[in-house]
């Protein structure tokens, strides 16, 4: 264990980060201030610090009670993640090891294809090939030669000429035989050959695919980290005069966050600007967060805007979602609609859930 200079106790390299209560009179605060309250975490609090997003709670907050924080406290091998973090975790995990598998997938397929299209491979096969034909035709030869010298030895007391034109005649055999075997052998590794190459094509096309899979997959999750931070707010009205815009739009977000929503926010934890092309009304405004937990806290909030003025109750909130998650969202909302009208009970469908994980859910109407 170490001490920083603000007198906060903190492990070199935990898996819990606690601050404890000291006996000793408090010394100033390190500076930390609570991700809940926003009250600075004191020596003399019970403090734990999210292993994620390095943010401190006090244990109150969290709904931790003092027999928990004890336990973390003597069990250094534990983890701890705050609330909003914790959300993440398990799809983390399993993306993950997901692609780990699909990567070692990969490899072994690489490596299987690789030995069945080495030189030195397919060199082997032929030269197997080439020697089990050579000693089909060396048995043919030998036989062949058995029957010439046994047909010799009944005619050798035969007229001389007749002799020759058997001789002749048992040549122009072994020829015939040998022109046979050879064009079978040649059409044989032909096309033994041409079957490795097309079944190697084939699994080259299948690695790629696989490859393909994997760059769209991870491509989509940098998209999603990249707009982790941001909301977007529709129908909010917009000033016809260009100078006057961007005062507004901050303004009328401020007052959202903090007045309504009970969320305290600065102006420079966060940026704003519209998106879409200027002919259009009321461009949505897309709010950028420093922070996902702030992000976060907004949209758990949202259930306050049906009690709040007319100014704010026509607007709507919503998650920064990839193009990927768009059409998702699109096709759960068309099944939502449909199930709607064949609904004749007291039930809603909606579609619930963070990006990435929507789903269709059945509520039961007020």
């Amino acid at each position: 264990m170490s001490k920083d200079g603000k007198g906060a106790v903190k492990a070199n390299k935990p898996s819990t980060t606690v601050i404890l209560p000291t006996v000793a009179t408090p010394i100033p605060g390190n500076g930390d201030n609570c991700k809940i309250c926003l009250a600075t975490v004191q020596n003399d609090d019970y403090g734990i610090a999210c292993e994620i997003c390095e943010s401190w709670f006090h244990t109150k907050c969290e709904g931790m009670s003092n027999d928990e924080y004890a336990f973390l406290d003597s069990h250094k091998s534990l983890h701890w993640y705050c609330t909003s973090c914790n959300k993440n975790v398990a799809s983390t995990i399993k993306l993950f090891h997901s692609l780990k598998q699909k990567v070692e997938g990969i490899e072994a397929k690489l490596d299987k294809i690789c030995d069945g299209i080495l030189p030195e491979g397919i060199s082997k096969f032929i030269d197997a090939k080439v020697n089990n034909m050579a000693d089909k035709f060396d048995l043919q030869v030998k036989s062949i030669a058995a029957d010439i010298q046994g047909i010799k030895d009944q005619v050798a007391s035969a007229d001389t000429k007749l002799e020759t034109a058997i001789e002749a005649k048992l040549v122009d055999s072994v020829g015939s035989i040998k022109n046979e075997l050879t064009p079978s052998w040649a059409s044989l590794v032909s096309q033994e050959v041409t079957h490795q190459f097309e079944r190697v094509s084939k699994d080259v096309s299948s690695v790629q695919s696989v490859l393909d899979d994997t760059r769209k997959m991870a491509t989509e999750e940098r998209e999603r980290e990249s707009r982790s931070h941001n909301i977007i707010i529709y129908r909010v009205p917009e000033s016809e005069i260009k100078e006057d815009r961007p005062k507004d739009d901050k303004a009328f977000c401020l007052e959202l966050l903090n007045v309504v929503l009970g969320v305290d926010t600065q102006e420079s934890d966060l940026s704003i600007f519209r998106i879409g092309k200027r002919d259009t009304n009321n461009r949505p405004l897309m709010v950028k967060f420093r922070e996902k937990t702030l992000k976060n806290r907004v949209m758990e909030n949202l259930f306050k805007l049906k009690n709040s003025d007319q100014k704010f109750k026509n607007i709507s909130v919503t998650h920064d979602l990839t193009p990927n998650e768009r059409a998702e969202l699109k096709i759960l909302l068309e099944e939502a609609k449909k199930k709607q009208i064949e609904e004749t009970g007291e039930y809603l469908w909606r579609v619930r859930g963070l990006p990435g994980q929507l789903k269709l859910v059945k509520l039961r109407k007020n």
